[in-house]
């Protein structure tokens, strides 16, 4: 039989709420994280405007590089393509939304497809690789690039 003295119960009690805080503030950081990040979004679309367009396209950064978000990466794809905040730059919107892509962000498979498919963001037309991309995408689950493969297909 274990017999803990009021020292040692006091120690592990201690050592015990640490590990529940730490639990407890890297839930909230994360939470924090997305909650910046669809911020960062809504200042891009011009729905908020409480900061800047180039620090919307920081934080955007920061959790595609750091934390590793596909949403954020694929939205910093799209800000690449259109040049929000940011010059346009091809080679960085589509390094950016491969990136979302092999994350698990079918979606930015879509966003690919569509910047070849439409010439956009200074590519040319190129169909192989929008259904290449559709069909990645398609692959991965994306309803919108089924419907687009698809139709590729028919056309």
């Amino acid at each position: 039989m274990v017999i803990l003295t009021k020292t040692k119960m006091s120690v592990q009690l201690y050592a015990f709420l640490l590990m529940i805080s730490a639990l407890f503030s890297a839930t909230a950081d994360a939470m924090n994280s997305t909650e910046d990040i669809k911020h960062a979004v809504r200042v891009l679309k011009g729905i908020d405007s409480d900061i800047t367009k180039e620090k919307a396209v920081t934080v955007l950064r920061y959790a595609a590089e750091n934390d590793s978000v596909p949403y954020a990466m694929n939205s910093l794809g799209l800000v690449y393509m259109a040049g929000l905040g940011v010059p346009q730059d091809t080679a960085q919107a589509v390094r950016w939304l491969e990136n979302a892509g092999a994350n698990g962000f079918a979606e930015a498979y879509h966003n690919l497809g569509t910047m070849y498919k439409n010439a956009q963001c200074g590519t040319s037309q190129d169909f192989r690789k929008a259904f290449r991309h559709y069909k990645q995408g398609a692959d991965a689950g994306s309803v919108m690039c089924m419907y687009d493969a698809g139709y590729m297909l028919y056309k």
